[in-house]
């Protein structure tokens, strides 16, 4: 099943949707151009989107993050770095 929730953005003359796939977590954008529907890539897209994305999940986001390093893509990298930061200091 694709389970996908759709934002509308407010960007002037343009239909755009923020879409997040909530299996993968991946998130793109959709531009409904008369009949036809463009799908683009968050990395792909015109700047506009995540411009106009950012600016609609601001008022969501928290002011200091807690990190996860479990999601990050350099998971390898991002483990010796939670290591080297949280390691106790038994010495």
């Amino acid at each position: 099943m694709i389970f996908q929730a759709g934002i509308n953005l407010d960007i002037e003359d343009k239909d755009v949707e923020a879409v997040i796939d909530l299996e993968t977590g991946l998130i793109g954008f959709t531009e409904k151009v008369g009949d036809k529907t463009e799908e683009f890539y968050y990395t792909k897209s015109p700047i506009e989107f995540r411009i106009a994305f950012l600016n609609k999940i601001e008022s969501l986001c928290v002011s200091n993050s807690h990190m996860n390093f479990k999601i990050c893509r350099k998971e390898q990298l991002s483990s010796v770095v939670h290591n080297f930061i949280f390691e106790k200091g038994d010495s």
